[in-house]
């Protein structure tokens, strides 16, 4: 089923394409096998993909917190809602703003921060969602199902602490 069959919307065949046909398939999963390993190289393709998503002002102010152990998982599924899918998912990504990483380099580079504003914290939780997107593109693309996790946010000084995340960081979209 494919977003053209569910809204009928119309179809340009000279226009459709693989890219269009898996965009227009996505649908949420929200069950595991919570046995099943992922194929090796599967967390590197979807971070290259990630890491090429378009980004508004080139900061790469993103980072992302790749979550494997069982106990974390378990303790993500608690901070989001008891949404029990993350628990059995093969892994969880947190997709994180990242303005520390600004700031560090900066520092590093001798130079004053001059980005303390607010356009930096939108810059960075755009970025970090379109990061998410092209890494759940990947995954679909590569036959695997995915869920966006909306709920890291409703307790978001509990998921920074979890995460070990600096000041200046914060979880704006996990995936299972």
């Amino acid at each position: 089923m494919d977003r053209f069959s569910l809204d009928g919307a119309p179809v340009f065949e000279a226009l459709r394409n693989p890219v269009i046909d898996q965009m227009t398939r996505h649908s949420s999963v929200r069950s595991f096998d919570s046995g099943r390993e992922l194929p090796e190289g599967v967390v590197e393709m979807m971070m290259a993909s990630a890491q090429s998503a378009p980004t508004s002002s080139n900061f790469q102010s993103w980072s992302v917190v790749v979550i494997r152990d069982p106990e974390r998982k378990k303790q993500m599924q608690e901070l989001c809602d008891n949404q029990g899918f993350i628990g059995e998912a093969p892994l969880f990504l947190a997709f994180c703003a990242d303005t520390y990483r600004h700031r560090q380099v900066t520092a590093k580079q001798g130079y004053r921060f001059g980005s303390d504003y607010l356009e930096l914290l939108l810059v960075s939780v755009i970025d970090s969602a379109l990061a998410a997107q092209n890494a759940a593109l990947a995954a679909e693309s590569m036959g695997l199902g995915c869920c966006m996790v909306g709920a890291i946010r409703n307790r978001a000084r509990e998921v920074a602490e979890l995460l070990e995340l600096p000041h200046g960081v914060f979880a704006t979209a996990g995936r299972a």
